[in-house]
């Protein structure tokens, strides 16, 4: 199988998620940010842009489905490491972040490894998704 074929095969996460189909870009749009990518980066841009300015019109545009990049293959891990720069406030962040909008992925810490917690990141990808349509974008 070539490599550029590789990518196109369902991950674990979205082996069986339903797949939505998106509207094409017919014709060229203006907005105020367009944001390249539905994975976890881009729709977290795209939700804290529109939370931050409301009044922003963000656009976000995906060739393939939401997630079915680098966001829907990841392992699912967070660390949460008093060693690691930056780690356990993120890992704080994301918590208060998911407890706050009501999102399920599945956020359990890990029996085996006190400083890790793992999560589904397709339903993390699915929820956040489903936040920026809410607010809008």
């Amino acid at each position: 199988m070539a490599s550029d074929e590789l990518i196109k095969l369902p991950s674990y996460w979205t082996r069986e998620a339903v797949r939505r189909v998106l509207a094409v870009l017919e014709k060229n749009i203006v907005c105020d940010v367009a944001v390249v990518g539905a994975g976890l980066t881009g729709l977290s841009v795209a939700f804290h842009l529109k939370s931050q300015f409301p009044t922003l019109d963000v656009r976000v545009f995906e060739a393939g489905m939401i997630g079915s990049g680098a966001s829907g293959r990841s392992g699912g891990i967070i660390v949460d490491h008093p060693d690691l720069f930056g780690s356990r406030m993120d890992s704080r962040y994301l918590r208060d972040f998911l407890q706050a909008n009501l999102i399920n992925c599945d956020l359990e810490m890990r029996s085996d490894h006190p400083h890790q917690f793992l999560l589904n990141p397709w339903k993390l990808t699915v929820g956040i998704s489903s936040l920026c349509r809410h607010i809008g974008v």
